[in-house]
C-alpha cells in the first residue's frame, strides 16, 4: 500500500511539474500577441517613412520639372540635382540593412539636395510664376521638419519594444518573425 501511494505521489509531482501553468500559457500567448503588433507596428511606421520619401522625391522631381519649363536657369546646378535625385531614388535606406552609416549619407544627400534645390529656385526668377512651386516647397520643407523625425521616432519606439519582447522570448527562435530591427537610432 506505501508503495501505491508513493507512486500515486510521485506521478502526480510529475505531472505538475511538466505540464505548464496556465499563467505560462497566457504569458506565452501575450508574448505572441504583443510580438505580432509590434512586427505590425515596425512595418506599418516603415512604410509611413517609405512614403514619405517617396513624396518628398516626387515633390523634388516635380520642382525640377517645373524649373525645367523656365527659360533661364542654371543649367550645371540642375544637372546636378536631376543626378542627386536620382541617387536618392536608387539608394533609399532599406530596412534589412539600416546602418547608421546609411542613414548618414543617405539624409547628408537629402539635406544637400533640399538646400541647392532652394538655391535654384532663388537663381531662377521666372519659376516664382509657377504657382505650384510654392507648395511644394512647403511639403518637402514640413517632411523635413515634422515628418521625419516623427516617423522615425515612433519606428524606433516600436523597434524598441519588438526587439525587448523578441530577446525575452526565446521559444519563438525558428518562427517566422525577424529576430531583430535596427532603428534610426541603432541598437547595440
Amino acid at each position: 500500500m506505501l508503495k501505491l501511494y508513493t507512486i500515486f505521489i510521485f506521478s502526480i509531482l510529475l505531472y505538475t511539474c511538466t505540464t505548464p501553468s496556465s499563467d505560462t500559457t497566457e504569458t506565452s500567448i501575450g508574448n505572441v500577441n504583443q510580438l505580432k503588433m509590434y512586427n505590425d507596428s515596425v512595418r506599418m511606421m516603415w512604410d509611413s517613412i517609405r512614403i514619405d520619401d517617396s513624396i518628398k522625391i516626387t515633390n523634388i522631381n516635380r520642382l525640377l520639372q517645373e524649373i525645367s519649363y523656365c527659360q533661364h536657369y542654371d543649367e550645371g546646378l540642375y544637372s546636378s540635382l536631376v543626378k542627386e535625385s536620382l541617387w536618392l531614388e536608387k539608394n533609399r535606406l532599406q530596412q534589412n540593412t539600416l546602418s547608421n552609416t546609411a542613414i548618414d549619407v543617405f539624409d547628408r544627400k537629402m539635406t544637400s539636395v533640399i538646400t541647392n534645390l532652394k538655391k535654384l529656385i532663388d537663381t531662377t526668377p521666372e519659376v516664382s510664376r509657377h504657382m505650384i512651386v510654392e507648395t511644394l516647397m512647403t511639403e518637402i520643407d514640413a517632411s523635413e521638419t515634422s515628418g521625419v523625425i516623427r516617423y522615425r521616432a515612433q519606428y524606433d519606439r516600436y523597434v524598441q519594444l519588438y526587439n525587448q519582447i523578441r530577446l525575452n522570448y526565446t521559444q519563438l527562435s525558428n518562427d517566422s518573425y525577424p529576430k531583430q530591427y535596427s532603428g534610426f537610432s541603432i541598437l547595440p
